[in-house]
């Protein structure tokens, strides 16, 4: 059941109406511009499609009027090599170059210091591991010698029919900051010197009907696909209604006619599978199973149990232990909840969570004395089935005492000439028994004694107006890896601050830890199962969120939220979050633009949404209309800007 399409014919036979001459303009683009890269001129404000590696930094930003790629290339990370390496900062994406194509296209601009390297673009077929030099635009020549925004082509006839790797990039030669750099690139794309008319062919052979697939059981969709010019990509659905709606399942690169597929937990026997193939000309083709398939729920539960600690053991706190168990399902555990408790299974504690079926978790016991303690571990697989075991009998934790902290405290002595300031400094050497270490103007003054030290941990006590980006890049981050031979941090360290030293010394004399059991997040980028329970909201999506209950892996997804979330996120960071009973956030995630003193609510655009704002040591809520909201909130929290740009 193949259905053959030109989405450009289509396009072309609507335009016709309209007028001839739009007409020769479409087919003309369509004959010269197959669209063989994902995301090529950066639109989504993102890499999506792309791959970004090295050490040095990569980003999409606003340029010449529109997104595109860019590159830094900063000081350090010497690359002598004419070769890429591990040293390179490369923006890449493996695409299918059609049988017909001729050349890459793109725009690039360079700028840097006196000797930058430049920008390059490299290819690499996919059945080798050389790269071979496309474009290079030169560097900087001693006096900082610029490249402006230009378009460019460069012939890849040699890999016309193949699977290959396009790269963006650039080094730094010796890594001395007169060879830094920045290279912009956009609107990337492959040019045929024929049309393409002619339309794929696409059969799914499995599953063609019949076949009775299992929750949770993986099985392989296959099909056949072939073209005259190579095919470029597919897409392939499933479908539970017979049709009706579509359901993604994946999508691929080049023509792999094969597709391993866990079978969700959506069970129906009216499903079929559909594959879209599409060849460099943007032509596709469609295939459909030929009748419908079963995916049948799996009704037999999983079984757990508890191997150690079982009843009987004596772990001390802080001590490192290995919880074990066994656990089996007809199908297959997907996942698994652990839990521990101190007062004889009364309240439960979650220890982890794991995808998958490790049977073994790591625990750091905590300082939680008891001599009625168990371990509770919960499984679950794909049809939802779960199972639960706790230890036969109790186990002790006794108190050990922790292994002892090296704590340096630092600060600067202008800081330290504040008494409201000396005292934050103060709090924390009675409170680590610690080390004080007192600079002028630069961090290297007190290095050597630090290192002679070998702390621990390190607390950089420091103003607010000390404690900025340029500070921590440019002077801790160097002086934590210098504290001994080898390139690593070689301590745990923090910034101690606040709005004024009242703010810093609250959290020097707070308490010495707390659970983290409860999330919210501002951002879609979070994963919901490190934590006991969570609210998850989207920042790129209206009124979306996502729940996740105490003892469960299940994640529900909802589309009743708010439009703008200000008000919503302010009202469960002071009050909590009554889906769970109004308990406290312990961690708060946030996405978006944001800075020192914003934070955008929306992205990409702020649409209907407000802004988190700082102001005179006061943080609150702007929604898009109406008054602001102050966020007055007494527990301590974990505020993780994931996703500032």
């Amino acid at each position: 059941m193949t259905v053959s399409t030109n989405k450009k014919e289509e396009e072309m036979k609507a335009t016709m109406l309209i007028s001839g001459i739009i007409i020769a303009v479409l087919l003309s683009f369509a004959c010269m511009y197959a669209q063989v890269f994902t995301n090529g001129d950066f639109e989504t404000g993102d890499f999506t499609g792309w791959t970004v590696t090295g050490p040095h930094s990569a980003e999409v930003i606003q340029h010449q009027g529109s997104w595109c790629g860019h590159i830094h290339i900063g000081s350090g990370h010497a690359s002598g090599s004419g070769q890429p390496n591990d040293q390179w900062e490369m923006v890449s994406q493996s695409i299918f170059i059609p049988g017909v194509a001729d050349s890459l296209n793109f725009y690039m601009e360079v700028s840097g210091s006196s000797w930058h390297d430049g920008g390059y673009v490299w290819i690499m077929d996919a059945d080798s591991t050389n790269y071979t030099l496309l474009y290079q635009t030169g560097g900087g020549h001693g006096w900082a010698q610029s490249y402006p925004w230009e378009y460019h082509q460069a012939n890849i006839e040699a890999w016309a029919g193949h699977q290959a790797t396009i790269y963006f990039g650039g080094r730094n030669r010796n890594g001395f900051s007169d060879h830094q750099c920045d290279i912009y690139f956009d609107n990337i794309s492959v040019s045929p010197t024929i049309p393409d008319t002619i339309q794929p062919t696409v059969t799914v052979d499995v599953p063609n009907g019949g076949e009775i697939w299992t929750v949770g059981e993986t099985h392989q969709i296959q099909w056949t696909a072939d073209d005259d010019m190579g095919i470029h990509s597919d897409s392939v659905f499933y479908s539970i209604d017979n049709g009706a709606n579509w359901i993604f399942i994946a999508a691929h690169n080049g023509n792999p006619q094969e597709c391993d597929w866990t079978i969700p937990n959506t069970s129906s026997n009216q499903c079929l599978v559909k594959v879209i193939v599409y060849d460099g000309g943007d032509n596709s083709a469609v295939d459909e199973s030929d009748a419908v398939f079963t995916i049948a729920a799996d009704t037999s539960p999983p079984t757990v149990e508890v191997i150690e600690p079982n009843g009987g053991e004596n772990w001390g706190t802080f001590q490192w232990h290995t919880i074990t168990w066994t656990a089996d399902d007809n199908v297959a555990v997907v996942g698994d909840s652990v839990f521990y408790s101190t007062n004889n299974g009364t309240d439960w504690m979650l220890i982890a969570t794991h995808i998958g079926n490790p049977q073994t978790c790591s625990w750091q016991v905590p300082n939680t004395p008891s001599t009625q303690c168990l371990v509770k571990v919960k499984v679950i697989d794909a049809s939802d089935n779960c199972t639960e075991d706790i230890s036969d009998g109790n186990f002790i934790i006794s108190y050990v005492e922790p292994p002892p902290l090296t704590y340096a405290v630092v600060i600067k002595q202008s800081t330290y000439n504040i008494p409201d300031w000396q005292a934050v400094a103060d709090a924390l050497l009675a409170r680590y028994q610690g080390q004080l270490f007192i600079w002028n103007s630069s961090l290297n003054e007190v290095q050597s004694a630090v290192a002679s030290f070998q702390p621990t941990h390190i607390g950089f006590v420091c103003e607010l107006t000390t404690a900025s980006p340029s500070f921590i890049q440019d002077s801790i981050w160097p002086f934590t890896r210098a504290l001994d031979s080898d390139v690593y941090c070689d301590a745990v360290w923090g910034i101690i601050t606040g709005y004024n030293a009242q703010d810093a010394l609250n959290l020097v004399t707070g308490p010495t830890g707390f659970e983290v059991k409860t999330l919210l997040s501002g951002t879609s980028s979070c994963d919901l199962n490190y934590y006991t329970q969570g609210l998850r909201t989207f920042e790129a999506t209206y009124n979306r969120y996502s729940l996740k209950y105490p003892d469960s892996l299940e994640i529900t997804e909802y589309y009743d939220g708010p439009t703008d979330r200000t008000e919503w996120l302010v009202t469960m960071i002071n009050q909590g979050i009554d889906f769970f009973n109004y308990d406290p956030v312990d961690i708060f995630y946030t996405s978006g633009h944001g800075g020192h003193n914003i934070w955008q609510l929306h992205y990409p655009s702020s649409g209907s949404e407000g802004y988190f704002r700082s102001s005179n040591g006061q943080v609150y809520g702007d929604p898009y209309s109406g008054p602001d909201i102050n966020i007055d909130s007494d527990n301590p929290k974990i505020y993780f800007g994931l996703g500032n740009c």
